[in-house]
């Protein structure tokens, strides 16, 4: 083969495989995958009716209270714990630090005046 055909076999090889590249990377991402894509032709509007007639269903449930009142119900134990005072911060946060005159952070429910 001459120098000028292997130059021609190399460019048109190049450009397949850029061609498939291409193909591969960006020209089917954008349909392959659809489940990330919301389907609008399955949007719904509800109506007056659907919502009162679900509304009708919703009033017609009854809670059994025997629930409440049963030994394995009242048997539980309540693990809550009191929520401690928190320490409080400045008045605003993102004014420079001293410029709102006190520098100090002093817990919930403490007075400037017992503070030397």
């Amino acid at each position: 083969m001459s120098q000028r055909t292997k130059k021609i076999a190399i460019v048109v090889v190049v450009i397949v495989i850029a061609f498939i590249g291409y193909k591969m990377f960006f020209a089917g991402s954008g349909s392959g995958d659809t489940t990330l894509v919301a389907d609008q032709s399955k949007t719904e509007f509800v109506d007056g009716q659907t919502i009162l007639a679900l509304l009708d269903r919703l009033n017609k449930v009854t809670l059994d209270s025997s629930v409440f009142s049963n030994q394995t119900f009242t048997s539980l134990i309540n693990f809550e714990k009191p929520i401690q005072d928190q320490v409080i911060g400045r008045q605003n946060p993102f004014q420079p630090i001293g410029a709102d005159g006190s520098g100090i952070i002093l817990p919930k429910g403490t007075s400037t005046s017992r503070v030397r």
